[in-house]
């Protein structure tokens, strides 16, 4: 095998886990927020929707089961002990995360955001149900402007 270059690696594993989106416009920006909670290097699961797919009214069964299988495989083997879920909205249509535009075509952004909020929840809630040993906490990425701001959800 040829050797390239190389970039830094840590061989200890994250104690927390990030569901985040797949959109790549907020993939830098999730992680810069969990730096500064204090995760520089949390472990990602990028799904559309982000967590979205796991509520329990996700689009099929089997894209919230995919989505249980993966994140149970990550906390068992990684030990996880803190879930951080995330999902965005925006206040203009660019700025909606397509999931969401895919699933309610036409609707306001102010419509969808309330759906992505009401989705988010729930998916916390469950998250919580399905792993009882771990820290599950949920983060709105609202995008308004060029900026992103990261607001609690269901505290």
């Amino acid at each position: 095998m040829t050797e390239g270059k190389r970039y830094g690696f840590s061989p200890l594993h994250s104690s927390t886990i990030a569901v985040i989106c797949g959109d790549g416009r907020l993939a830098a920006t999730a992680l810069a927020f969990l730096a500064e909670q204090g995760e520089p290097k949390p472990d990602l699961l990028a799904l559309p929707g982000g967590a979205l797919a796991l509520a329990r009214s996700a689009e099929t069964f089997q894209d919230r089961l995919y989505a249980l299988k993966r994140l149970r495989t990550l906390i068992e083997a990684h030990r996880s002990q803190r879930l951080v879920l995330m999902a965005h909205t925006g206040d203009t249509d660019e700025a909606q995360c397509a999931l969401a535009r895919l699933m309610h075509p036409g609707d306001t952004p102010q419509a969808t955001g309330e759906w992505v909020v009401k989705r988010l929840t729930e998916a916390m809630q469950d998250a919580k149900a399905e792993f009882p040993g771990v820290d599950v906490q949920a983060y709105l990425a609202l995008a308004e402007g060029d900026g992103v701001s990261f607001v609690p959800v269901g505290v």
